[in-house]
């Protein structure tokens, strides 16, 4: 039985494919964050789970969930996204904020000036696994289609007849607002203790649009 893992990187389309396109596969056991989806006559295995590269710059440990997974699975076929490094940590900087935080945006870049970035989260992929499939988030945003047919040859299964292309994520906009609030409400603190205030101020807006 051949395995394939998914493991990110964050900030890389990964919940428009776990949640649009790996459930539709057909002949594909699908996990997604060691849940099973859906059962179904299968031959292939593919797992999804972003935190297996821990990619956001504010994680320590980095590399000790791929090490692990290479023990479990060392003969394994890997997907991995890859992005522009200026966009996606700015990418990550709105997810934080998301998150809570009050860091401005210099501090931020400060605080993370040598994290590690997608590209080397790849390479790291390379030297672990011998077959690894990269894709561009770029490219997956401007041709879905293409990018979703390569994954399939690469996965060996047919490419689903309709991916529903909708917007999973939600962008944060206006940060030194919400910042502001973050400062003003406490939104670290109250992350820790019940939701941060994004989430909290936005979530009839965001079921509305759902």
């Amino acid at each position: 039985m051949e395995t394939i893992i998914h493991v990110g990187v964050h900030k890389t389309g990964t919940t428009w494919l776990q949640q649009c396109v790996f459930p539709k596969l057909k002949g594909v056991l699908y996990f997604y964050k060691d849940e099973l989806v859906d059962y179904k006559p299968y031959d292939k295995i593919l797992m999804s789970n972003e935190e297996w590269s821990r990619s956001m710059p504010d994680r320590e440990n980095q590399l000790y969930p791929l090490c692990e997974l290479k023990k479990q699975y060392p003969q394994a076929k890997i997907i991995i996204g890859i992005r522009n490094e200026n966009t996606w940590f700015k990418s990550c900087y709105s997810q934080l904020i998301r998150a809570g935080s009050y860091l401005s945006w210099e501090q931020y870049q400060q605080k993370y000036k040598d994290c590690r970035t997608p590209i080397v989260f790849y390479y790291y992929c390379k030297m672990m696994w011998k077959d690894v499939y990269v894709y561009k988030f770029e490219e997956l945003k401007s041709n879905p289609d293409k990018i979703i047919k390569e994954m399939c040859e690469f996965i060996g299964c047919e490419v689903p007849d309709q991916i529903e292309n909708k917007k999973v994520n939600v962008s944060i906009k206006h940060l030194k607002l919400w910042r502001a609030i973050n400062i003003l409400m406490r939104g670290e603190w109250l992350r820790k203790h019940i939701e941060s205030p994004w989430w909290i101020l936005t979530w009839l807006h965001r079921r509305l649009k759902k």
